[in-house]
């Protein structure tokens, strides 16, 4: 069993991922995330994980259903996203956003996910808007 630190892991967004590598040094199996909502705390939360799995040419990618860590994730901003990965490891269907304030919440769906990929659509590929 190993225990990493996620790649912005600091006072205010304490997340570690647990699981097992193979033989070949990949990921394999059910990694499970974990978040430590205070520092000094021995309490830690699962917020997300999902499984990894072999390939015949002997590589691990990631199937299934997976919960991730979004890459701005802190005390004060806990978001995740949800969804599927196929069996080549690759993101498929809807991901939903899921986010609260702190974990004395729930995390709720993200309502306004639609608007957002509007806004940005309209504001990178219509020519009549400008990119400041």
């Amino acid at each position: 069993m190993w225990i990493e630190l996620w790649e912005g892991f600091n006072d205010n967004a304490q997340v570690t991922y647990v699981g097992e590598y193979n033989i070949k040094g990949m990921k394999m199996g059910r990694w499970n995330i974990w978040h430590q909502e205070k520092y000094g705390d021995d309490k830690n939360n699962q917020i997300g994980g999902g499984q990894y799995e072999e390939q015949q040419d002997g590589i691990c990618v990631k199937v299934g259903m997976w919960i991730e860590v979004w890459e701005g994730f802190n005390d004060n901003a806990q978001v995740t996203y949800s969804g599927q990965y196929n069996l080549n490891g690759v993101k498929v269907g809807q991901w939903e956003i899921m986010y609260r304030k702190n974990e004395d919440e729930p995390f709720k769906k993200y309502k306004y996910i639609r608007w957002i990929i509007l806004l940005v659509t309209k504001r990178f590929f219509n020519q009549n808007w400008r990119m400041d």
